[in-house]
């Protein structure tokens, strides 16, 4: 039968045989299990206890301010139901007690933040307890956590990162909701799309929305983006010498009569575009596997100077060292659109440098070390090789 939450509000405080009785069940054994589907209906019903009777199955389930972390029953029941409830227009509501014998309180809708589904024993979910004024993401929340999520290696996705967890509180959402939007936003990424799905707080139209910003301007979308994130943390980091700037891009950026409210903007540009480049590449050079950070160069394929729109797009670039980078704003490598590397025929003749046959030489044919998110576009990597004459277009 369909129930009716009308007269349960959040933070009251029910016993099963009430709730029954509210209900029009004849019996409160029908609210016995720890879920509850009532027919007809779109609503799923948790009931969790902390402190169990110890007969009770000793179910792990904690309820921390607003993040729930629960087992599933041993069936499995209404699993299934649970991950589609969002797409389905249903909605799952938490009853809780710290100890049993206590009455239930009405903590209110929860959605999925994250679940590891598991066969031979329950399914561990983690839930967010909604809250009507927060629980939706604006247009410039999202723009700042795309931007956090490009300063993030994709393993920091999955784990306790400090700037999750600060960026978390600065916005007023429990980690694990902002844990999970970003983890939903690698579905967006279209080399972690077919990865399996972490979060089952579903991709939302918006979040499409701002990926699609993205792709059109990576350059004005991104400076969007820091502002904003700056607007929830604070300023952002200073990275100025860490922001070395690639061969290519140099000369730009300290060019003559460039204004100091100019040269603080591309500044920041560059910090932005190597934290993404050194994250996505596990601050590795994709051609030698050097792991230094002050010997790595965030390399545009494309220079910097040449496509204002994809000036910060970080599939037009590559993790390189100092010399690698050096070298590849010269021409004398190149990275074809199949990603192995072609070493000019300028350098192929010194074989007899040993110094230059290890640095160099011996990559010729070798394909680059590729990134965890990112992968450098082959429209980029065409444009450069053609650029230094190894393709014709």
């Amino acid at each position: 039968m369909a129930v009716s939450f009308a007269d349960i509000h959040v933070g009251s405080h029910w016993s099963r045989p009430a709730l029954a009785s509210l209900w029009g069940y004849r019996a409160y054994q029908a609210l016995a299990r720890g879920v509850v589907t009532p027919a007809g209906d779109n609503k799923i019903i948790l009931f969790v206890t902390e402190e169990k009777q110890l007969s009770a199955t000793s179910y792990k389930d904690v309820l921390n301010e607003d993040v729930l972390q629960w087992e599933g029953p041993n069936d499995h029941f209404a699993e299934e139901r649970m991950l589609a409830a969002k797409s389905r227009g249903e909605t799952i509501h938490l009853f809780h007690r710290p100890r049993h014998h206590m009455e239930f309180e009405y903590r209110g809708e929860l959605a999925i933040l994250s679940v590891k589904l598991k066969t031979n024993r329950p399914s561990q979910f983690v839930f967010e307890v909604l809250d009507e004024h927060r629980q939706s993401w604006t247009h410039d929340q999202l723009l700042a956590a795309f931007y956090l999520y490009l300063q993030l290696k994709p393993s920091e996705l999955r784990g306790a990162s400090t700037a999750i967890s600060e960026f978390a509180d600065q916005l007023g959402k429990p980690r694990q909701a902002v844990s999970a939007k970003l983890r939903a936003l690698t579905q967006l990424d279209p080399l972690l799309a077919n990865q399996p799905v972490k979060a089952s707080d579903n991709v939302t139209p918006l979040d499409k929305s701002v990926w699609s910003e993205f792709e059109d301007d990576w350059t004005k979308t991104t400076l969007i983006a820091s502002e904003a994130y700056e607007d929830v943390v604070g300023t952002y980091q200073d990275a100025a010498e860490a922001s070395q700037p690639s061969a290519a891009d140099a000369s730009y950026l300290f060019q003559e009569g460039l204004t100091r409210e100019a040269l603080v903007k591309v500044r920041k540009n560059q910090y932005v575009f190597r934290k993404a480049i050194l994250n996505s590449y596990n601050t590795t050079c994709c051609i030698s596997g050097l792991r230094n950070e002050k010997l790595l160069i965030a390399s545009h394929i494309v220079p910097w100077t040449h496509d204002i729109a994809n000036r910060l797009n970080p599939a037009n670039g590559l993790c390189l060292s100092a010399l690698h980078d050096r070298a590849y704003d010269q021409g004398l490598f190149t990275v074809l659109p199949n990603y192995s590397i072609r070493i000019s025929t300028k350098l192929s003749q010194e074989k007899g440098n040993s110094f230059l046959s290890e640095a160099l030489l011996r990559h010729d044919g070798k394909e680059i070390n590729l990134p965890g998110r990112f992968h450098p576009g082959p429209d980029f990597l065409r444009a450069h090789a053609t650029r230094f004459g190894y393709i014709t277009r």
